[in-house]
């Protein structure tokens, strides 16, 4: 028989996984669900290496609250060396249940005032959360009631099936409508009847046509003064009423008192001081307490005599100062006449009270001043920078006396031959002096005369107003003959020899060709030198 070889087709043996469990979960917003379990092969050829290799993932059909979901699971895979010999088939029919998250909700606690609408109701996710997108359908709703007190506000309609919600309930306050209510000021004179007592809603506003009961009050008395009118005693349990009193016035009588207007002199006494009701009147026998007061001080000035100090609780008592006048004390301030010399320091000015007197240690500010000037004349000297607040002086000036300055002024003593020109005369100060830049205006002059003689230079044309002048006379001798060797110097200084001896011969009336000098006279060439004994000398 002929060996005959065959094909055949070894296909793969299908296993199956056993052991694996899925776990029920709460609701977390996938449709992840956690496999449990040990899973395990079956239907694996004995000795075979084959084993599962990778780790499996389950997965709800959807991600909602459900009980008894199904989950596929996926990811199961084989290996080992016999691997390829296998196939391998999920694990299938397992479920499990998802269940709701815990939510608790809150409602916020709200409020409102009396008469104003609802707010917007809020709440708060207090334990637990929203996972992703998720909301809660429904809404909130509150306990009814408008009047004032509190009202539940309930999260109980909220819904959503993956949840299991827990609603705690918040309250809306409905606040009383605040108010102020005031009682109106009032006012009576003192002795009259109560007026009738009024109110005002001063903030805020009452609601529709509600009102308030209750009446007001006032405080009692009838002596002037204020009185609290209350409102405190009207109410609307809707309203937060704010009671502000009023205030009922007994008014005082109304009366004015003057202090009388007095006058005294600085350095003097007070007078007595007194006062007058010079509007109004006083009733009965009432009288006023207290004493007139005046404004410290005893300056010169006007001082407030004040009444203020009188008083009678049932008067409405205007004070009208009076004035104490403290007038300057009159004095009369003379400076002092001085003199001094000219170019000389002035002295020092001095004054005296003339008329009237300093108080006490009173004295006088201020410094004594003069009229400008330097020159002989007289300048006044002023007072009328003295002063003191207290006094109203008169001022009296004196008089700077600048006396001129005595000096003496002697002329020169003066030569000439007769027949020259006067010399130039000249003259000095012997007794005294001239004050810096001074000079004297004026000439010198000398008697009459041109023969052989003496006569008088006089300074009295010599000037100068701020100088007493003393002048002393000096003397122009004029000499004949040529034995003055000094005159003759003078006027032939200029000359020369031959004009010299021609000026001598005609002064001595020789005749031409006469010898004209004597022994002893010689010309140089500035004049002549003369050498004269006794005998040559001429009596002039």
């Amino acid at each position: 028989m002929a060996d005959t070889t065959h094909a055949a087709t070894i296909n793969r043996r299908l296993l199956t996984i056993t052991g694996t469990n899925a776990e029920d979960k709460v609701y977390d917003g996938t449709t992840d669900a956690t496999l449990s379990g040990t899973a395990t092969l079956d239907n694996v050829v004995p000795n075979d290496n084959v084993s599962i290799g990778t780790t499996g993932t389950g997965n709800f059909n959807d991600k909602n609250v459900a009980d008894n979901k199904p989950v596929t699971v996926s990811g199961y895979a084989l290996t080992g060396a016999d691997a390829g010999n296998y196939s391998v088939t999920q694990p299938s029919s397992l479920s499990a249940n998802v269940t709701p998250a815990p939510l608790t909700v809150i409602t916020d606690n709200d409020s409102k005032t009396y008469g104003d609408n609802d707010p917007t109701f809020t709440w708060q996710v207090t334990n637990g959360n929203l996972i992703g997108d998720d909301i809660l359908a429904g809404d909130l709703t509150r306990e009814a009631g408008e009047d004032a007190g509190d009202y539940a506000i309930s999260a109980a309609d909220f819904s959503n099936g993956n949840y299991l919600i827990t609603a705690q309930d918040g309250v809306l306050t409905i606040d009383p409508r605040a108010i102020t209510v005031s009682a109106d000021d009032q006012s009576i004179t003192y002795g009259e009847n109560d007026p009738t007592l009024t109110w005002q809603i001063t903030d805020g506003n009452l609601m529709g046509d509600d009102s308030l009961a209750g009446d007001l009050t006032r405080e009692a008395g009838e002596d002037a003064g204020d009185y609290a009118i209350s409102v405190a005693d009207l109410a609307n349990g809707n309203y937060l009423i704010t009671a502000q009193d009023g205030v009922l016035t007994i008014d005082p009588r109304s009366i004015t008192i003057t202090a009388d207007d007095q006058n005294k002199t600085y350095g003097n006494d007070d007078p007595s001081i007194t006062w007058q009701v010079t509007n109004g009147n006083l009733v009965g026998d009432d009288s006023l307490a207290g004493d007139l007061t005046r404004e410290a001080g005893e300056d010169a000035g006007d001082y407030a005599i004040s009444v203020a100090d009188l008083a009678n609780g049932n008067y409405l008592i205007t004070a009208q100062d009076g004035v104490l006048t403290i007038d300057p004390r009159a004095i009369t301030v003379t400076a002092d006449d001085q003199n001094k010399t000219y170019g000389n320091d002035d002295p020092t000015f001095t004054w005296q009270v003339t008329d009237g007197s300093l108080v006490g240690d009173d004295s006088l500010a201020g410094d004594l001043t003069r009229e400008v000037g330097e020159d002989v004349n007289d300048y006044a000297i002023s007072a009328a920078d003295l002063a003191n607040g207290n006094y109203v002086i008169t001022a009296q000036d004196g008089i700077l006396t600048i006396d001129p300055r005595p000096i003496t002024v002697a002329a020169d003593d003066q030569s000439k031959i007769y027949g020259m020109n006067d010399p130039k005369l000249t003259w000095q100060v012997i007794e005294g002096n001239l004050i810096d830049n001074d000079t004297l205006s004026g000439n010198l002059t000398r008697a009459t005369g041109e023969i052989a003689g003496n006569y008088s230079i006089s300074p009295t044309d010599l000037a100068n107003s701020n100088y007493f002048i003393t002048s002393q006379d000096g003397t122009l001798s004029i000499k004949q003959g040529a034995n003055i060797d000094a005159a003759i110097n003078q006027a032939l200084q200029a000359a020369s020899s031959s004009e010299q001896e021609e000026r001598m011969r005609q002064v001595n009336e020789l005749p031409n060709g006469n010898s004209l000098l004597p022994s002893g006279i010689e010309i140089i060439g500035n004049g002549i030198s003369i050498a004269l004994n006794d005998d040559a000398e001429g009596d002039n």
